[in-house]
């Protein structure tokens, strides 16, 4: 299967989306070798906060998992390994032949073409936070 521009696009998004949010807290780390992205965020929660990703489809499913697992064994956790449909059956039979569980299937959205500006509801305010005052009420918002 082939990825349309779109959807590869998507799917790279995705892998920088997760690279950069590890490191938002203290302590996130993230490995990226051949073929392979580890990432580790300051949370040992083990669902989408940790995880390995294939970046080089010619890098064979063995190898996915054996850096994952070097990557977070010393660190005393789980992660996940993350799978694109029709294009890593192996690594997710790899996946499931070492013991590791589908948890959830996370479509990668792409949106192609802009969508139609909707009216904010009444009573809302769209704004950049510029003042101490703003951010203590997008903090109070949030």
């Amino acid at each position: 299967m082939q990825l349309t521009d779109a959807a590869r696009l998507g799917h790279l998004n995705l892998i920088d989306f997760c690279r950069e949010s590890a490191t938002w807290g203290r302590g996130g780390t993230v490995l990226q070798t051949d073929g392979v992205l580890l990432f580790a965020s300051d949370t040992d929660f083990p669902v989408s906060l940790n995880g390995a990703f294939r970046t080089d489809d010619r890098t064979d499913a063995a190898s996915v998992l054996a850096d994952a697992g070097a990557f977070f064994g010393p660190r005393r956790r789980g992660y996940s390994v993350w799978v694109r449909d029709g294009m890593d059956e192996d690594l997710a039979t790899a996946a499931t032949a070492a013991g590791l569980v589908e948890v959830l299937r996370t479509p990668e959205m792409v949106c192609l073409a802009p969508l139609p500006e909707q009216p904010l509801p009444a009573g809302v305010d769209l704004r950049r936070v510029q003042t101490v005052e703003d951010v203590r009420a997008f903090g109070a918002i949030n």
